[in-house]
């Protein structure tokens, strides 16, 4: 994945003021509407992931006491539009149980199979949904946090656009809807619409991904060190849905939601530059028109002590795009307030 550095000197300057924002104020989040006031339509689960009452039977199965089940329950799905300061995920309440039990990690990896979950003891990391294998990640679009000219793992060429900060945060939430994500044989192979946070040494994304594969348009996330793609069940074009990457603050590391469900973790990156992006991959040079856009909206950046604030044009960032992929922004007044938000649409001409 091409991400654009900039000089030592201005990198430096950037994390002497991470925590700094000009001009911003603190976001109270409310219901997402449309810059219009009406309601989005917008997915209330996620299709395709392991259903609670499922959790909670093999929980029982595993000798979970009801206190122990109603934390790890509570833990699965965000209750309000806040992300909670002393969050514990529910792969990782589930694992130090097994581990007090005595369980072997070979052993917890496999108990947590039915749930539909997984963990990583190397790295720490943590996951709902399906963790690809060695043999499908080589499939997908190689992406790193580190700047490389071009892909390395698939003779392709990759064509992105998107916007980003130019300063530091601990985290991103957005909503997006991720269009037509075209995709044709001898043409685009893989495409996606994402959020993305990178220290650019580890990074991490969450967003919607469609490959010539599988065609569904497909939750999923990213984890440079923290397994590669994960898929998280399945959407549409045209349906909004909630990304959120919120980065731990008693501890390193972050955690990822869709749409209010926890979806993954790890240990890094604990902080970093935010990226809202549209990345398409051909092996031919060619790539497909889209029939819809996908847009980004109501985007909104942590701070380190878990503030929220309005990506807006008191943020500092930049906007860019490769031939034939094109951005354009709009900025527009809410009816929950007086700041202003921006709408991102990205599609091919």
């Amino acid at each position: 994945m091409k991400r654009k550095l900039v000089s030592v000197g201005v990198a430096l300057l950037m994390l002497t003021l991470l925590s700094t924002v000009v001009g911003a104020l603190p976001y109270v989040d409310t219901k997402p509407v449309t810059a219009s006031g009406t309601q989005e339509t917008r997915s209330t689960d996620l299709p395709g992931l392991v259903d609670t009452e499922t959790i909670i039977q093999e929980l029982k199965k595993l000798g979970f006491s009801k206190t122990e089940i109603a934390e790890v329950v509570n833990a699965l799905a965000l209750k309000t539009s806040e992300v909670p300061k002393d969050f514990v995920n529910p792969v990782t309440l589930i694992v130090r149980k097994l581990q007090g039990l005595g369980m072997r990690d070979s052993e917890i990896i496999e108990a947590l199979k039915p749930l539909g979950m997984g963990w990583d003891p190397k790295t720490g990391g943590t996951w709902r949904g399906r963790l690809l294998t060695p043999e499908e990640q080589r499939e997908l679009p190689e992406r790193t946090a580190k700047v490389p000219e071009s892909d390395a793992s698939i003779s392709s060429f990759e064509r992105e656009a998107g916007m980003r900060t130019l300063y530091m945060w601990y985290g991103i939430k957005d909503e997006m809807k991720p269009g037509s994500l075209a995709i044709q044989a001898d043409q685009t192979t893989d495409h996606c619409a994402t959020s993305h946070l990178t220290d650019w040494t580890n990074g991490v994304d969450a967003g919607v991904f469609r490959y010539l594969a599988n065609p569904n348009w497909q939750f999923f996330t990213w984890d440079d060190d923290g397994g590669g793609y994960a898929f998280h069940g399945t959407t549409d074009a045209d349906t909004y849905s909630e990304y959120i990457i919120a980065c731990r603050i008693s501890e390193p590391g972050y955690d990822v939601w869709i749409n209010g469900v926890y979806v993954r973790g790890d240990p890094t990156p604990s902080y970093g530059y935010v990226y809202l992006i549209k990345e398409a991959w051909s092996d031919s040079g060619a790539f497909t028109d889209d029939a819809k856009a996908a847009w980004f909206q109501r985007p909104r950046l942590y701070d380190s002590d878990g503030s929220v604030y309005p990506w807006n044009e008191y943020v500092d960032d930049d906007t860019y795009q490769d031939p034939p992929m094109y951005m354009t922004r709009q900025i527009e007044t809410w009816p929950d307030g007086d700041m202003w938000t921006e709408l991102i649409w990205v599609a091919n001409p």
